[in-house]
């Protein structure tokens, strides 16, 4: 079984960054709460600790609908992984596979009567803008006559 990643390790970077960021500003409430005299913690502000902590939550949710995206060359098979779940997704199923942004790369496929679509960082061999990433996924599902790219 030979695998091909296709998506980024960016978002499991940057999910750790903000997890490290979460327990920072926890532990430096429970530090100043906890261990500093109350006549000495009146004098700090915890509102930005509040806040980088609520907006660091609502980033960490919004990642976790980033999948991990691998392709299996001997069974045709492309492996949507994502924090709970995992699907799959034969590439004779796939119509298109598009970049929306410079950072983003869609894959749209159909499911039973309707057409999904996925959004995923790519490698870092995307990013750079003289490459056209969308080639290395033609090889990959080149049993797929129908796939589109826009």
């Amino acid at each position: 079984m030979e695998i091909v990643k296709l998506s980024s390790y960016f978002p499991k970077i940057f999910r750790a960054f903000l997890l490290l960021t979460i327990l920072l500003n926890i532990s430096g409430i429970l530090f100043i709460k906890l261990l500093i005299p109350e006549d000495k913690a009146v004098s700090y502000d915890l509102a930005l600790n509040y806040s980088l902590i609520a907006i660091c939550l609502f980033t960490l949710v919004l990642s976790f609908n980033l999948p991990d995206i691998e392709f299996d060359k001997t069974n045709k098979i492309i492996i949507l992984r994502y924090l709970w779940k995992k699907e799959l997704i034969n590439s004779r199923d796939v119509l298109a596979v598009e970049k929306v942004f410079p950072s983003k790369c869609k894959i749209i496929y159909k499911s039973k009567r309707s057409k999904k679509k996925v959004l995923f960082i790519p490698r870092i061999s995307a990013h750079i803008l003289l490459s056209d990433y969308l080639d290395h996924f033609e090889p990959l599902l080149k049993d797929s006559n129908h796939l589109r790219r826009k």
